[in-house]
């Protein structure tokens, strides 16, 4: 029997000076090894971001990145945290 761990994370990035945004939510899933990430969302306009994830024992580093150059941008988000039992 395979052990899960899920985060459920809701989010808005925003850039700096054109004000376009991304709206989504990201559900992430580990079981230690592997890691899947599902990213549903809106946004105003593309601002290209991807994510990825690592893990290292019980902890999930999650980041993005973004093939939109020249604009600062700010992340907001809400995180639940989910445990296998």
């Amino acid at each position: 029997k395979a052990s899960y761990n899920a985060l459920e994370i809701e989010y808005l990035i925003r850039e700096a000076t054109s004000l376009k945004t991304r709206v989504g939510k990201l559900l992430v899933v580990t079981d230690g090894t592997v890691t899947s990430i599902v990213d549903t969302f809106t946004e105003t306009a593309d601002i290209g971001i991807s994510w990825s994830a690592a893990v290292a024992t019980t902890n999930i580093e999650i980041s993005y990145t973004s093939t939109s150059t020249g604009n600062a941008r700010t992340m907001r988000s809400d995180l639940k945290r989910f445990r296998a039992i």
